[in-house]
């Protein structure tokens, strides 16, 4: 679980560094020029045999709908939601974005109305930091251990109430950045380029976007949009509100979802590097630390990913993954009212997900990492043992077979599994991994032959889950004279 917080903490704080920070190359224009560039892009030459392999794409397809089914089941018994509208990821993401900030004290980040809010809702909060820290004290002294808001796990709301209570700085000074840069005496785009941009390659919809800054304050005022208010506190719960509210469509359909938007991230992340360099380190230097802001290009973040997980990750191929949709001419709120928007396509994308999961999953130190989360958490076998298991399984798998497992699988065994873990139920635990077991036995055995490797593995499984069935057989007969003689079942 701490690791599934580490990677929630780290990607969701990439986002927010995004919107408050970067810049996005953004396809705006007319539509004209935006049709250009579409047809530009779908008339490239592109060969994605690599990623499938043998795989077609109607069982790539059939693969990423089930495991969607799957994750959607996870997300739910596991309370993902509860995961990342949190304390914890809002204690990270206050103390980032504050930490930008070459110099600010604690009652200079969080503002009046800020600390209003906090003395008010957030009693445990306003405690720390302005009872026993005290509000000239720099945010650099602030524990983010000991910030404790008290959000109520898997509230969005309070969530989004408390990082707009406490980064009133960061985000006075980027409400001042859009509302000069919308008077023209400002040389940089954060409101088109950053904010509206990054938006739309989450899928806000357009309505939700006003065309320029002083738009928003306009309409923000007037009760067009969410906040009400057109002034920094406005702003920001506009803003963390629609993130919060991509994330929790993420959650929702999440396979369809990041499938769709990776490409469009891609093609536009080098433009994201270029404009941080321009806007943070040439125009906003002498308020925000530029060496703090340093969002690496694409192909560098698995690397900082895999040393926070303790993984060995390869590079992502940006320009690869980028061609890996179709074009469309959208209408946009970034200057010129439209701009070319990349599709995913689903299969593609998923496969190249599947083909970069098991190139890392097949590394050996990797395999050592697996090895010992598995000891870690099975006393019965030790780690030297686990991850001898778990090498000699991933080397033998390939794209298909994967695949093929994942067509086969019920779309519901992975939430039978962690339901009937969750209810304690021993029994229906065993039906549920006994039937999945099974069908990836029928997978191996299918695809390799019973002569290979994989197909001897297939046998093995297949005489296991047959003994286990007698069992399991005799414990349901004894369950059902229980329950017919009056006793709990």
């Amino acid at each position: 679980m701490k690791t599934s917080k580490k990677l929630i903490a780290v990607l969701l704080a990439v986002v927010m560094c995004f919107s408050a920070v970067g810049s996005v190359f953004a396809m705006a224009a007319t539509n004209e020029d935006a049709q250009a560039a579409a047809d530009a892009y779908n008339a490239k030459e592109r060969d994605f045999s690599k990623t499938f392999g043998n795989v077609s794409v109607a069982t790539a397809t059939k693969s990423a709908d089930t495991l969607n089914a799957s994750l959607i089941d996870v997300f739910d018994a596991l309370k993902v939601n509860e995961l990342i509208f949190s304390d914890s990821l809002a204690a990270t993401l206050v103390n980032l974005l504050n930490g930008l900030m070459k110099k600010t004290s604690i009652g200079d980040a969080v503002g009046e109305n800020g600390k209003k809010v906090l003395q008010e809702k957030y009693p445990q909060a306003y405690e720390y930091l302005f009872v026993t820290l005290g509000a000239g004290k720099q945010w650099r002294d602030v524990d983010k251990s000991q910030l404790k808001f008290g959000i109520e796990p898997g509230n969005k709301e309070q969530f989004v109430e408390v990082l707009t209570a406490s980064t009133s700085n960061i985000v006075s000074l980027v409400s001042m950045a859009l509302f000069l840069e919308s008077a023209g005496s400002f040389e940089t785009k954060l409101y088109n380029d950053v904010l509206v941009t990054l938006l739309e390659i989450l899928r806000v919809p357009q309505s939700e976007i006003p065309t320029t800054f002083m738009d928003f304050i306009i309409g923000a005022n007037a009760g067009k949009y969410d906040p009400g208010t057109g002034d920094a506190s406005g702003v920001a719960k506009w803003l963390f509100g629609n993130i919060c509210d991509a994330v929790e469509n993420i959650l929702a359909n999440p396979v369809p979802m990041l499938t769709e938007i990776l490409p469009d991230l891609a093609q536009n992340w080098d433009g994201v590097v270029a404009a941080i360099k321009r806007d943070v380190r040439e125009a906003l230097n002498t308020l925000v630390d530029p060496d703090k802001v340093n969002i690496p290009a694409l192909s560098e973040l698995p690397g900082i990913l895999g040393d926070k997980l303790g993984l060995k990750l390869d590079p992502i191929d940006a320009e690869y993954l980028a061609l890996m949709g179709k074009a469309e001419v959208v209408k946009s709120s970034t200057e010129g009212g439209f701009r070319m928007q990349v599709n995913g396509d689903k299969a593609t994308v998923f496969m190249a997900v599947i083909d970069y999961l098991m190139r890392t999953l097949q590394k050996p130190e990797n395999q050592a990492v697996i090895g010992k989360l598995l000891s870690d958490n099975i006393n019965m076998i030790d780690e030297g043992t686990a991850t001898g298991l778990v090498g000699l399984l991933l080397k033998n798998l390939d794209k298909k077979t994967v695949a093929e497992i994942l067509a086969k699988i019920d779309e519901n065994l992975v939430g039978n599994l962690v339901t009937a873990a969750q209810n304690g139920n021993t029994l229906d635990l065993l039906e549920a991994v006994t039937a999945g077991v099974t069908d990836i036995a029928e997978v191996l055995e299918k695809e390799t032959g019973a002569n290979t490797l994989k197909g001897k593995f297939a046998g093995y499984l297949a005489r296991f889950v047959g003994f286990i069935n007698s069992i399991f057989g005799l414990f349901q007969a004894l369950r059902d004279c229980l329950a017919a003689w009056g006793f709990a079942a």
